[in-house]
Formats: structure tokens, C-alpha cells, sequence
């Protein structure tokens, strides 16, 4: 009888090695954290021209996020210890949310973190089904939320993800039709990601 149950443990483990996940997040175990540029562009129904954004960001393993949207309207998005601040430097307008209350910004977050490469193959495998493509060079990861809380907005995320932890491209497929696509660049690891908009 001991058999069944290991047997089961020993399939369950096989499957979850051989999704690819672990092949493609191995390499970001060593990473603390990231920072770089971005420039994005917004497809949205309620607009008929693409919203094109550029600016940087910064993540760390301790959860700390910056995202900064620095054209063409200045917005910052940041999370620490559990808090997150919206604001709207040119408007003077900014909203400082407990992320505990909401379920769905605590999804949002954490589909950051794994997006920007703070975060590892057990974490992503835990909050979304993956499927990866290995490509000529690096891989492509559709990853689908397991939350409600966030698969009603989220469709899906494609990850392109290059050798030694690069997150080179996201896609971000929304159920309303609407998509973001971010492509990074200056992509630098593991220095220090103080800064000021941190502070609140």
C-alpha cells in the first residue's frame, strides 16, 4: 500500500520537472534583484491609437517593486511591506492601498515579481498553469492565473526569457480584450534598489 502513495509523489514530481519551468527560473535562484528600463505599449478598446510608455523599474526578492512611467505622463507604482502607493506626481493625486485588502492587487503583485525575475520556478508554478517553448535562443512562457482574483482580468502572460535570467519581453493578455506589451532593456542584478519613491 505504500506503493501507491509514492508512486503518485514520485509522478507528481516528474510532471512538475518536466513543465520547464525549472529549466527556465533556475538561473534566477541567485537573483536578489533587478532593475531596468521599459517601454510599453498599451492596446486599449476605449482608444484607438496605441498608448506607448517608457520609464524603469526595480524589484527585489524581499518585495519590494518600483514601476515608474516617466513618459508620457509621469506615475508611479510602488509596493513595500505590504503596502502599495499609486500616484500622479502631475496631477498631485496618489493612494497608498494595504495589499492584505485586496486580493487581486496582492495577485497583480506577485504576477510582478515573477514577471520581472524576482521570484523562482515553485512560486510561478504555484500561481499560474505554464507552458513553456523552448526557443533558439531562451524560452517562451504563457502563464494563466490560478486565482480567480485575477484570472477575471487576466487572460494571460507571455514571457520571453533569454539565458541567464533575462526577461527580454512580457505580454500581458487581458479578458477585456485589452494588452500591455513591455520590452526591457539596461537589465542589470543584484545592486541595491533604494530609492526614494520607496520611502512612504
Amino acid at each position: 500500500m505504500l506503493f501507491l502513495p509514492l508512486a503518485a509523489a514520485a509522478l507528481a514530481l516528474a510532471g512538475a520537472k518536466t513543465d520547464g519551468l525549472d529549466e527556465v527560473f533556475g538561473a534566477f535562484e541567485g537573483i536578489e534583484t533587478v532593475q531596468g528600463r521599459f517601454v510599453q505599449a498599451k492596446k486599449m478598446k476605449a482608444f484607438k491609437e496605441v498608448q506607448n510608455q517608457k520609464g524603469y523599474f526595480k524589484s527585489s526578492k524581499d518585495g519590494r517593486v518600483l514601476f515608474v512611467i516617466e513618459e508620457p505622463l509621469r506615475s508611479v507604482f510602488a509596493v513595500k511591506g505590504g503596502k502599495v502607493l499609486v500616484r500622479y506626481p502631475d496631477l498631485d493625486w496618489e493612494e497608498i492601498t494595504d495589499l492584505d485588502a485586496s486580493p487581486s492587487l496582492g495577485a497583480a503583485v506577485r504576477s510582478i515579481l515573477a514577471v520581472l525575475g524576482t521570484t523562482s520556478a515553485a512560486a510561478v508554478r504555484k500561481a499560474y498553469k505554464a507552458k513553456v517553448k523552448k526557443e533558439k535562443e531562451g524560452w517562451t512562457v504563457v502563464l494563466r492565473p490560478r486565482a480567480k482574483s485575477l484570472s477575471a482580468a487576466i487572460d494571460r502572460i507571455v514571457m520571453r526569457v533569454r539565458p541567464g535570467a533575462l526577461v527580454e519581453r512580457v505580454e500581458i493578455h487581458e479578458v477585456s480584450g485589452d494588452s500591455t506589451i513591455i520590452d526591457f532593456s539596461d537589465v542589470v542584478f543584484n545592486k541595491p534598489v533604494d530609492d526614494p519613491l520607496l520611502d512612504f
